[in-house]
């Protein structure tokens, strides 16, 4: 894998920063740790939100554990989109944003049936808010530079 540049820390940092302070004891910010989907897949997102009980335990976080996954993307957007998104939907990953820095918008996804989600949009500016806690409200321009 490639080395992170500049944008990709400045993203990752922010967004951690957000999520951190915005879910406290809600919830529990990993970041570019596994989540186990299968046997066979364990990919590394750049954050994943998951449920608070997970801290009590010892194991890798699995799809229940999650409650929101987030790729930020600076050379590999196609690659989360056709390769690791379908992944996702098929664990029933109830949310994911893919976060393109080239593009400077954000793919939002919700709503798994099998390998696809029922729900997919593209924010280019403004504010996004995941569906777990609507009251986390992050704007775009915090998070991409």
């Amino acid at each position: 894998m490639a080395a992170r540049g500049a944008p990709h820390i400045y993203s990752v940092n922010a967004l951690n920063k957000a999520f951190v302070f915005g879910v406290g004891d809600r919830a529990i910010v990993s970041v570019q740790n596994s989540v186990r989907l299968s046997r066979h897949s364990e990919p590394e997102p750049d954050l994943a939100i998951l449920r608070p009980e997970w801290g009590q335990s010892f194991h890798v976080p699995e799809p229940a554990d999650v409650l929101l996954l987030i790729e930020v993307s600076d050379t590999s957007p196609r690659r989360d989109l056709e390769v690791k998104l379908p992944l996702y939907a098929a664990a029933r990953i109830p949310e994911v944003w893919i976060v393109d820095l080239d593009a400077k918008h954000v793919h939002l996804f919700r709503l798994p049936h099998e390998s696809r989600y029922t729900e997919a949009r593209v924010v280019a500016s403004g504010t996004v808010s995941p569906l777990t806690f609507p009251d986390i409200t992050l704007t775009l321009t915090d998070f991409l530079r």
